[in-house]
């Protein structure tokens, strides 16, 4: 998976959006939602596109943070008795948001895997 998560899934070897990219604008959008559960500030958006590969240790790194990110979320949400408004519409704003790039990174992944077995010559028709 990790040779998969570095590739632009145009198949061209051009840089673009890549499945680590993808993971990392995620991970960034839900530490900022918690840092702002917190009353923390939110950082520059064009920040959560600046990863484009990750080798093996960035990947695993990355899968954990997020996944901690994630769990911080859900727990913060959880303990919530009175939510702000604000925190609310971004949270469902967040909730489309993340399914939006899980769904691509889903797509992205069988275009890379795709190909891939092109190149490979073992595409099966």
């Amino acid at each position: 998976m990790i040779e998969e998560a570095s590739k632009s899934v145009d198949g061209t070897g051009n840089p673009g959006t890549t499945i680590a990219s993808h993971s990392e604008h995620l991970h960034w959008s839900l530490a900022n939602m918690n840092r702002a559960m917190n009353g923390g500030e939110f950082g520059k958006w064009s920040e959560s596109w600046d990863l484009k590969e990750a080798n093996a240790a960035e990947w695993d790194r990355l899968r954990g943070e997020l996944r901690k990110e994630f769990e911080l979320l859900c727990a913060g949400l959880r303990n919530q008795t009175e939510i702000d408004p604000q925190y609310l519409t971004g949270g469902l704003a967040l909730a489309a948001h993340a399914a939006y790039h899980l769904g691509n990174i889903r797509q992205m992944k069988e275009r890379v895997r795709q190909n891939q077995e092109e190149r490979d010559g073992t595409l099966s028709k």
